[in-house]
């Protein structure tokens, strides 16, 4: 994560120096993904704020607007913070499922699990309903990092509800995903993770 974090940085500066403001919007909204990784939560809100604020700057990207205000009331609940409007939630989702962009289904529908199963414990229901979408829908378009994320807030929704095996199932089937694609650095955090349950 620090190589990711210092590469795209050195990315956003180039192309804000050369103003290139859709490459800059990309490099930023990923910088907010890197630093929630991280648990860095206020400098990811730093990001997608940047990252929302080039898209109304440069009108780009105007599908990810949403999906990136759902990802920053995600990363707010996340650095626990409890003034969330819950109307405001209601109207991103509502706007989310009205958004025909096939990438922007499957985050947002990512992010808004997220935010029903950190909100408080009576949202689990939807939270697991909105899992499903993500992963039904990463599964017919048969993108696996997306399938290894999925998965992997899927076993956190069964820890929360105190089921271990079935969060170590998931969390195999993620690092399965991540095997696919190489991705050996998270193949080594997840099985970290499934020893400790």
């Amino acid at each position: 994560m620090p190589e990711a974090e210092q590469y795209l940085a050195e990315a956003m500066a180039y192309y804000e120096k050369a103003s290139i403001g859709f490459y800059g919007q990309v490099a930023a909204g990923y910088l907010g993904n890197t630093y929630k990784d991280m648990s860095k939560y206020n400098k990811a809100l730093g990001f997608i704020k940047k990252f929302i604020s080039m898209i109304q700057d440069t009108r780009t990207l105007l599908s990810w607007h949403n999906v990136y205000k759902l990802f920053m009331v995600n990363v707010h609940i996340l650095n626990k913070k409890k003034d969330v409007d819950l109307h405001e939630v209601e109207d991103l989702i509502a706007s989310h499922e009205n958004n025909r962009l096939a990438a922007c289904e499957a985050f947002g529908a990512r992010f808004i699990a997220e935010i029903y199963m950190h909100i408080d414990d009576h949202q689990m229901i939807e939270a697991e309903s909105w899992i499903n979408h993500a992963i039904g829908f990463n599964t017919k378009y048969d993108t696996e990092w997306e399938l290894a994320r999925d998965y992997v807030v899927y076993a956190e929704w069964f820890l929360k509800g105190g089921d271990s095996p079935k969060a170590r199932e998931q969390l195999t089937t993620a690092i399965g995903f991540c095997e696919k694609c190489g991705a050996d650095g998270w193949v080594e955090k997840y099985e970290r993770d499934l020893a400790t349950l």
